[in-house]
């Protein structure tokens, strides 16, 4: 916190470019960089250029927000000591749920349109074969008795992808557009893949739709 307060004391469109530039070592620097770089740029967007480079633009606020609430940060920290924190492929990820398990994937989304195609976040993208790979390794997964659930676009390809489980629509407040005219609530998709929708798991479910806002 001490870090975050050094750098809004600086606070400049010339100081997050000369930020985003440095790659510092220490993680302390790095965990205050990455916070301050989001909480600053443009609309909260994470991306990175071809190279893996984060390039969102500065987001140009009179004042440098408010970077952080100090209870949910000390909150957070105790949680995190108990935590295990991966930082690997997906697929080696969730292949670890069985029974018991619960999962929840928020891929990049698969564009709705050519013309509004926007998922590379990161240097690599995140294609339609990687999203049927996301689609394989959740499926495992519920067939090993987890419940799994997965966050994606409205998009046609997505509906297919997932029409064996249960396709949810659900409406999403998104802030990220360069027309602040086109922002607002979208249709998006929430899928729920269970392969053992009995009664003895209904509580189990009633209790995560509810989570997500979801009837049960």
């Amino acid at each position: 916190m001490a870090a975050l307060d050094a750098l809004a004391r600086d606070y400049a469109e010339a100081h997050y470019y000369a930020l985003r530039e440095q790659a510092p070592v220490e993680p302390v620097a790095r965990a205050a960089r990455m916070v301050f770089l989001n909480k600053t740029g443009f609309n909260g967007l994470y991306r990175q250029n071809s190279r893996g480079l984060f390039n969102v633009p500065f987001g140009k606020r009179v004042r440098c927000p408010m970077l952080y609430d100090r209870e949910n940060i000390l909150a957070l920290s105790a949680r995190l000591l108990h935590t295990e924190i991966l930082n690997e492929d997906f697929e080696s990820v969730i292949d670890r749920a069985g029974a018991g398990d619960f999962v929840y994937c928020d891929p990049p989304y698969e564009p709705l349109s050519s013309t509004s195609s926007f998922n590379s976040y990161t240097g690599g993208g995140f294609s339609q074969s990687e999203q049927a790979r996301l689609r394989d390794a959740c499926a495992d997964a519920a067939k090993r008795g987890a419940i799994v659930a997965v966050s994606n676009s409205s998009a046609p390809f997505i509906k297919d992808l997932y029409s064996e489980w249960d396709v949810r629509s659900v409406s999403a407040r998104r802030a990220i557009n360069s027309k602040g005219s086109s922002r607002g609530e979208i249709e998006e998709v929430l899928v729920i893949l269970d392969s053992n929708p009995s009664i003895f798991r209904s509580g189990e479910r009633s209790k995560i739709t509810a989570s997500l806002g979801l009837p049960s």
